[in-house]
């Protein structure tokens, strides 16, 4: 059996991260533990998935899911276990217990002396027994039944990455549901936010994060009804999916408002005698102070200060759930999600390592460099148990910028990149994402044709709109045509693939046009994704499938994930990918450019710059002939200098992007 590039590296990164979880757990008897190696450790185990992910689309692994991810994820977890959970788990453990023996949480404060009988050793670790519980009551519920099992911290540590392995399946499903590759859930299961978070500190975080996709994948199955309960069951874990709600009201918004209700406030029927004590709780946490949240902490540096920062924040943050409230018919609800989420850890006046996981399964729907980068800079979150061990749990501004610094780089160079398009893209009007034309450019494609043309006739779909964009070719190109059952339309176009697919475009009729290189074999459902993936994101301007070799040579390997790496991460796709437009905005915003080379690499650009660029991660199969190894080093340097090239003149405006395209027309095919 011959073992594939591709696979042996996912394997050496695999077992990268697990040495470098290891290490993160080794001598650090409590959580807490003032040890900067942690720091380095947990820094080395986001590498591997930040590297991985792009190399694990379009592996055949795929097809089995729980071998090729649940199960990885569940050993990486294991090795996690041993690791000193987070101080909070002995006040879950300690509140069911007073739960079990008929004694409400709300009621009174852990240090009261009308508990202490009550008292044990998981009581003696507890943090702030001078505060009121601020948890709703379905966690403690949970928390109660959990230590009926087992009172020990080992009992809801297996609880919490049970639920946490819920949570990647549903991700998975949902990837599926909307025609993405389900390679991107590895944001997810090997993410040491959600390691950290969940099996080594046993942050209950999890129990809000698994009814939230269910509800997600329920909304897509159009069963509003469950999706409304299971959307409240997130809310009842924890208060921060309560702007989250209306968003799975639905058509039949009055049922199912009636459902959240019920759903949220029957279980708070079994403490309604000291129900109104959860007050206290949720007035010590939101006036807790300030730490490491990005804003807040900016403007206090500025000289704001008290409740006046407090209020302020509130209040922007009630505007950006009106505003998205209003936008709700041009985004997917999960972008909707994603942007409150988004909004909340960036206002919050407290933002701990596991609030990030909140935010972490919507990155699998929708990649984004800028908050996948915290993934990496949050191991400077760690820092704080130094200073905590001198005396000052704080992080210092240095460190506070590291940590956010990443971030707010990548997310200003998206907003500049895209022209402020990230935050309010274009939407594209109403289309159909059934109705498809593809558009084939051919220059003497005679050899390469049939076997394209066998893939589209091999879709799952009725009519498909097929169009010859041809330059001239006088070999057999035509004949094969004429020859296909699919009845191409061809037509006729200047030389230089940029004109020829721009021709293409003019002339299809479908909403959606998909650029199919000749050379190029699209899986059997490639159209079905696509139309999925149309269907769930409103708010998409175009984007790419992906791209894949027959050959499994290592040299294949490094360009295909390159080009996975930068359509994921850049939003930047060449031909090979497969690109797709929404056909009126790409003629009404010219986003097919009338330019001989690098016309692929422009049309991305374009795209980013006036909406949403998807990248599906489903990947076409394109001839390799072009890079025999002989030539493949000389080809190899010769794209890298001339996308650099184009890069760096495009900076300085379209039009001198394409006069210097004519000129690496000529160079390239010299």
């Amino acid at each position: 059996m011959r073992i594939r590039p591709r696979s042996v590296i996912l394997l050496l990164l695999l077992l990268l991260q697990a040495l470098a979880l290891w290490g993160l757990t080794r001598n650090t008897p409590r959580f807490d533990a003032p040890n900067i190696e942690r720091v380095l450790y947990y820094a080395f185990s986001a590498i591997p998935m930040l590297l991985g992910v792009p190399l694990l689309i379009g592996h055949s692994a795929l097809k089995r899911p729980v071998l090729s991810l649940l199960l990885p994820a569940l050993l990486i977890r294991l090795i996690l276990i041993p690791a000193a959970p987070s101080n909070d788990i002995y006040r879950y453990l300690w509140e069911g217990k007073l739960i079990r023996n008929g004694v409400s949480p709300y009621g009174q404060v852990a240090d009261d002396p009308s508990v202490e009988a009550y008292r044990d050793p998981f009581w003696e670790q507890m943090n702030h027994r001078d505060k009121w519980t601020a948890y709703p009551p379905i966690p403690l519920l949970i928390f109660a039944a959990s230590g009926a099992i087992s009172y020990s911290t080992l009992s809801l540590k297996l609880l919490f990455i049970l639920c946490d392995l819920g949570s990647l399946w549903m991700l998975i499903l949902l990837l599926r549901q909307r025609g993405l590759s389900i390679a991107y859930s590895a944001f997810y299961a090997f993410n040491p936010i959600i390691l950290v978070s969940f099996a080594a500190e046993a942050h209950f975080d999890t129990l809000l994060i698994f009814p939230l996709l269910l509800a997600l994948w329920l909304e897509g199955e159009q069963r509003s009804k469950t999706a409304a309960i299971a959307a409240a069951l997130s809310a009842s874990v924890k208060w921060i999916s309560l702007p989250l709600l209306p968003f799975f009201l639905g058509k039949h918004w009055f049922r199912n408002g009636i459902i959240l209700f019920l759903t949220l406030f029957l279980p708070a029927l079994l403490f309604l005698p000291t129900l109104q004590d959860l007050w206290w709780g949720l007035r010590d946490f939101g006036l807790g102070g300030g730490f490491n949240g990005p804003i807040n902490s900016l403007l206090k540096t500025l000289g704001a200060h008290g409740k006046a920062l407090s209020r302020s924040l509130a209040a922007v943050y009630l505007l950006l759930c009106m505003f998205v409230w209003f936008r709700r018919k041009r985004m997917s609800t999960e972008s909707c999600i994603r942007c409150l989420i988004a909004g909340l850890l960036l206002l919050s006046p407290i933002v701990h390592l596991w609030y990030l996981s909140w935010l972490v399964p919507f990155l699998c729907l929708r990649p984004r460099l800028s908050w996948i980068s915290l993934s990496l800079s949050s191991s400077l979150y760690l820092f704080v148990w130094i200073h905590a061990a001198e005396g000052d749990w704080k992080l210092t501004p240095l460190e506070q910028a590291a940590f956010w610094g990443p971030f707010l780089l990548f997310f200003a160079y998206d907003l500049i990149r895209s022209r402020g398009r990230s935050l309010l893209p274009r939407h594209p009007g109403p289309s159909n994402p059934e109705s498809i034309s593809v558009v084939i450019p051919t220059l003497h494609a005679a050899k390469a044709l049939p076997q394209c043309l066998l893939s589209l006739e091999a879709q799952e779909h009725a009519g498909l709109e097929v169009i010859i964009a041809d330059g001239g070719s006088e070999d057999e190109t035509r004949s094969l045509c004429e020859a296909s059952s699919l009845a191409p339309t061809w037509v006729d176009a200047p030389k230089g693939r940029g004109q020829q697919l721009l021709s293409g475009l003019q002339a299809a009729r479908g909403d959606w046009v998909l650029f199919l290189h000749a050379d190029a074999r699209l899986p059997k459902d490639a159209l079905l994704r696509l139309q999925r993936a149309l269907r769930f994101h409103p708010e998409i301007l175009g984007g790419a499938l992906g791209q894949r070799f027959p050959s499994d040579r290592p040299g294949l390997t490094l360009i295909e994930w390159m080009n996975d790496l930068r359509a994921l991460y850049h939003q930047t796709a060449f031909g090979d990918q497969v690109i797709f437009v929404q056909r009126q905005a790409a003629l009404s915003l010219e986003l097919m450019p009338d330019q001989p080379l690098m016309e692929d690499v422009e049309a991305s650009m374009r795209i980013t710059e006036n909406g949403e660029f998807l990248y599906l991660g489903e990947p076409a199969e394109v001839a390799a002939e072009k890079w025999q190894p002989e030539r493949y080093n000389q080809r190899f340097s010769l794209v890298i200098r001339l996308m650099l090239r184009y890069l760096g003149t495009r900076l300085k405006g379209r039009n001198a992007a394409a006069t210097l395209s004519r000129d690496l027309y000529q160079l390239y095919y010299s």
